[in-house]
């Protein structure tokens, strides 16, 4: 419900710490929320310019109003290489239900049969499989670059 923006942040918190038996600041909640963030792979920012020189590149992401202003700054330069950033919490619906995968393709002005999907979840990775996308699981990044390259998309 909060990654598609039908409660708000307030809300969410709220429910959460009653679910927890908490009683923090929101301040303090938010921090801890947003803790999860790892580190990028190192050479993915090298990878996302090669891509982008031939393809469009944009982002699908399940996210809500409280991680959004994190990891937008966390990873701004990163960011930068996509051409649009789809975020659930924006879009009013997430990954994997079919909606979320129309709306982006519909930006791209392009069938399923020509894109290519990439994500760490496999319930994900099930949903856009499901409307004719193809998909790479994403376990490590050097298995991503080799399954990359067994579709053709990099050299």
């Amino acid at each position: 419900m909060f990654e598609k923006n039908e409660i708000s942040p307030k809300q969410f918190r709220l429910s959460v710490s009653q679910r927890l038996g908490i009683n923090i600041s929101d301040k303090d909640f938010d921090n801890a929320w947003c803790n999860l963030y790892l580190d990028k792979y190192p050479s993915i920012d090298n990878l996302l310019i090669g891509l982008k020189s031939k393809y469009k590149i944009v982002a699908l992401t399940n996210t809500n109003e409280i991680h959004n202003l994190v990891w937008r700054n966390k990873y701004a330069n990163t960011l930068k290489h996509f051409e649009k950033i789809f975020s659930s919490h924006e879009m009013g619906t997430r990954k994997p239900e079919e909606k979320s995968y129309r709306i982006v393709l519909n930006y791209l002005n392009c069938e399923p049969s020509e894109t290519i999907f990439l994500d760490d979840n496999l319930v994900n990775i099930k949903g856009a499989k499901n409307i004719g996308i193809s998909t790479i699981l994403v376990n490590s990044f050097d298995q991503m670059e080799n399954e990359l390259h067994q579709f053709g998309i990099i050299m």
